[in-house]
């Protein structure tokens, strides 16, 4: 169990504030404060939130009190959440871009928003909010556009593919189904070069496919 030593240590290594904290893991400030403080006792469950957001964002937490920055060029998510899980990296990965005027961007490829639920809608919604744009490349068939048509380009039906991909920042995400288990997870590779690779394509495909007609 990690003390409040390397929690403070760890928002440094990520450049976190404790409002970042607190924000990633719906715990309170006062609440967070008095953890790294160590004048209070903290509950089990709190730590183990906080050590969770904290490994999610890189962070690799070493016997007697030590940690590093993890080398986070592959990264894995799994479990129902998996997607969830995703929307909130974009946030964070791209929140601060977005203000700036950099490379606030998702790019979307073989998403099929009808199926979204409510909670990746929310996700969506917030990630809006922060003025980080989107396009999306879709299935000509679609139906379904919950935002301004110019932001869509349709691919055909049979060159559709159901595994979606987020393009942001310097990462690529891949959202994966077993066959096995039908159980989906995310890969994410970050890497300035692959990405740039797979923008440009993102670029190509979207240049050169139709804005879908009204649905």
């Amino acid at each position: 169990m990690i003390n409040g030593h390397q929690c403070r240590a760890g928002r440094a290594l990520l450049r976190w504030r404790r409002e970042d904290l607190a924000e990633k893991t719906n715990i309170s400030v006062v609440s967070i404060k008095h953890f790294e403080d160590e004048h209070h006792q903290t509950r089990t469950t709190t730590i183990a939130k906080i050590t969770k957001v904290m490994e999610d964002a890189g962070i690799e937490f070493l016997p007697n009190s030590g940690l590093r920055l993890r080398d986070d060029t592959l990264t894995i998510i799994e479990g129902e959440d998996a997607l969830l899980r995703l929307m909130d990296d974009i946030y964070y990965t791209l929140k601060d871009a977005a203000q700036v005027g950099a490379n606030g961007e998702v790019l979307w490829g073989f998403i099929d928003e009808s199926a979204s639920p409510p909670e990746i809608l929310a996700a969506d919604k917030k990630i809006r909010e922060a003025n980080i744009k989107m396009r999306f490349l879709v299935a000509a068939g679609a139906q379904f556009y919950p935002y301004a048509l110019e932001e869509y380009r349709c691919i055909p039906d049979k060159m559709f593919h159901e595994h979606t991909i987020a393009i942001y920042g310097d990462k690529v995400a891949t959202e994966i189904l077993s066959n096995n288990t039908g159980a989906k997870s995310v890969i994410i590779i970050n890497n300035p070069s692959y990405a740039a690779t797979h923008r440009a394509m993102f670029e190509l495909i979207w240049s050169t496919h139709p804005k879908p007609g009204k649905p």
